[in-house]
């Protein structure tokens, strides 16, 4: 697996999303701790017609999270606590092409 995981270091997800020809969806939580808001608008540039969504208080592991590192990084080993409810409603409403 981790000759896998290197492999992919070498990539540059910006200039592979601008090869895609399929819809996108990007999402970034405002409490993410791993990605920055600037690597979403990056993304976004690189495929203008992209759907974007900034969802307020969903961190890396997509649940609500609070803005404080180490209390945000105890969700990531929580696996019943549910995902955004935002999030929910992103996904289907692209889903059902709105």
């Amino acid at each position: 697996m981790q000759p896998y995981l290197i492999s992919l270091f070498s990539l540059d997800p910006v200039a592979e999303l601008a090869k895609t020809r399929c819809r996108v969806l990007i999402v970034h939580g405002t409490t993410d701790i791993q990605i920055d808001t600037a690597d979403a608008e990056r993304l976004a540039k690189a495929r203008p017609d992209a759907k974007v969504v900034f969802i307020e208080g969903m961190n890396h592991v997509l649940k609500d999270a609070p803005s404080d590192r180490a209390a945000n990084f105890k969700t990531y080993a929580e696996p019943d606590r549910p995902l955004a409810p935002q999030l929910i409603a992103v996904i289907a409403d692209v889903l059902n092409g709105r």
